[in-house]
């Protein structure tokens, strides 16, 4: 039989103290009467107190194990229970964050459909395609009348602009002859012949262009 250490004797005294304050009340009240039934000669009248005094602190150190195992498998089930609760906040936790994607995305559909629908609504304000071709084609007819318009108006000038210079040709062949004549009948050299044709070149250019 191995020799009880120190932890065990103290365990030991505590469990047979039952509900005391430590002070080994009911060990010591068993060491008086063993001591007394050691001393006594009458051993009827003491052994009955010593047996219960006994069977008492036995009962003490078996419900005190008993305690001590139920304060055990609670203390288990409890560590079951607080894994099972772990895990489950961290399932919900899981769940939380798995919402959050969720919240964006919806956030983000709302928002594109939000987007789609000022699109679409923008789309219907516009006009219409075939319209803008019709539009497209009456602009760039109109632009080729004008310019027609244009091109006629423009040679209308060119010919008023021919004729005048043809008038002013014949008009200055007419000065020129007035002139000339009015210088024969005077006796006088004719003058500015150089001046002359320069304005007949200007009027020919004139005519050419």
């Amino acid at each position: 039989m191995s020799i009880p250490d120190e932890e065990h004797i103290i365990k030991r005294r505590l469990q047979i103290d039952g509900e005391g304050v430590g002070d080994d009340r009911r060990i010591n009240l068993l060491l008086k009467t063993f001591i007394k039934w050691c001393h006594e000669d009458t051993v009827e009248d003491i052994s009955m107190p010593l047996a219960t005094q006994l069977a008492l602190s036995e009962f003490a150190i078996q419900k005190s194990e008993l305690s001590e195992s139920m304060i055990d498998a609670e203390l288990k089930n409890y560590k079951k229970v607080s894994d099972v609760i772990a895990e489950k906040i961290d399932r919900v936790k899981d769940e939380i964050e798995e919402s959050k994607k969720h919240l964006v995305t919806a956030k983000e559909i709302r928002r594109n459909k939000l987007e789609y629908s000022s699109l679409a609504r923008f789309i219907k304000e516009q006009p219409d395609r075939k319209e803008i071709i019709k539009k497209h084609e009456d602009l760039k007819a109109e632009l080729v009348k004008q310019n027609e318009e244009y091109q006629k108006i423009n040679k209308a000038l060119e010919n008023k602009r021919k004729d005048f210079a043809c008038f002013m040709l014949i008009a200055n062949e007419l000065f020129r002859d007035a002139e000339k004549n009015e210088s024969e009948e005077n006796g006088e050299e004719t003058m500015g012949d150089d001046t002359e044709e320069d304005d007949e070149d200007n009027i020919e250019s004139m005519i050419i262009e």
